[in-house]
């Protein structure tokens, strides 16, 4: 099971636990609605056929309940695969057609015939007699003279040129994207600046060119305007390099949802802003 399909199929678990629990509110609706769009999206990266019926089983119930309820439906067909990244497997080819088997037969006893002659043609050849030609002497060689030996010149010494010495690239951040996963690879998907109210973890992925070993970096989290996480760490050139790309999470350790609100997440190096993003968490509005 790929872990873009899990994200999705356990938020469809969660929104029909929540619709047979009571009535269709607004705040169902919203979120089955945020449901459809990240699911259509998924598509992208879903490429296993099984996973993508389930997919668009998930997407027709749910549109159903929005239906049902007089909401406008979103979009539900999903994304093709995106084949740069997940390509399909080459079809067969058409020149591999199978031989009958009494062509291979017909073959094989030409050859056999085929054989049969040169074997006969070799034993006529073999029983001819062979005249050698009387080799005539040859005249005797002429005595090599040496030849003078040249004295060499003197080839110039070239001065060497030192190679240039390369400027630093500057440290920095970049192309910050807030996602609910990320892939082994550190590719971010669904992608999103609006989540739902049950999420229990937001990623910030982004590309950083120029790190050294030891430079101090952080990553500051606020929701409502007020500071709620701030982490700090010093660069590890071994294991990551000098270019790439990163990924940073914010998630309650008690493993609870988090809560509802405006969020910011900002990286600085060395106390310079580097990259800040904004993404909302919805409130959850409890049944009356």
């Amino acid at each position: 099971m790929s872990e873009v399909f899990e994200t999705i199929q356990r938020r469809y678990r969660d929104l029909v636990a929540r619709s047979e629990a009571g009535k269709s509110d607004e705040d169902l609706l919203e979120s089955i609605r945020l449901f459809l769009i990240d699911a259509r999206k998924a598509g992208a990266m879903v490429v296993d056929p099984a996973e993508r019926g389930q997919l668009r089983a998930y997407m027709r119930f749910l549109a159903t309940l929005l239906g049902e309820a007089g909401e406008e439906i979103p979009e539900i067909d999903l994304l093709p695969p995106d084949r740069e990244r997940w390509p399909a497997p080459p079809p067969p080819s058409a020149g591999t057609a199978a031989v009958p088997a009494w062509v291979w037969g017909l073959a094989g006893a030409a050859a056999l015939v085929v054989l049969a002659g040169l074997v006969a043609v070799a034993g006529f050849s073999a029983g001819a007699i062979a005249v050698e030609p009387t080799a005539s002497p040859l005249p005797p060689s002429p005595t090599p003279r040496p030849s003078p030996t040249p004295s060499p010149t003197p080839s110039p010494t070239p001065t060497p040129t030192p190679p240039p010495t390369p400027t630093p690239v500057p440290a920095a951040f970049s192309d910050l994207t807030v996602a609910l996963g990320v892939l082994g690879s550190g590719e971010p998907f669904l992608v999103g600046d609006t989540f739902d109210w049950n999420t229990k973890a937001v990623y910030a992925v982004f590309d950083y060119v120029g790190m050294r070993e030891g430079l101090e970096w952080s990553v500051v989290w606020t929701r409502n305007g007020e500071e709620v996480a701030r982490e700090s760490h010093f660069w590890d050139e071994e294991r990551d390099g000098q270019a790439g790309t990163y990924w940073i999470a914010y998630f309650n350790p008690e493993g609870t949802v988090l809560r509802g609100g405006d969020y910011t997440v900002a990286l600085y190096i060395e106390d310079e802003l580097q990259a800040e993003a904004a993404f909302r968490i919805r409130y959850y509005v409890p049944r009356e």
